[in-house]
């Protein structure tokens, strides 16, 4: 998937900003107040990280 060019061709996926999620939780398969706060915990460490 990672070689498609409907995914290459994605421009953020061309200028580098794509982050991927934790593997380690699956909040983001759930709503909810706790889910949405893990969710954004883990987008926020993604981007202070790098």
């Amino acid at each position: 998937m990672l070689t498609d060019p409907l995914w290459t061709n994605i421009p953020a996926v061309k200028e580098g900003d794509v982050h991927e999620s934790n593997k380690d939780h699956s909040s983001w398969l759930y709503t909810g107040a706790i889910a949405n706060t893990q969710n954004i915990d883990d987008v926020v460490n993604s981007l202070v990280q790098e």
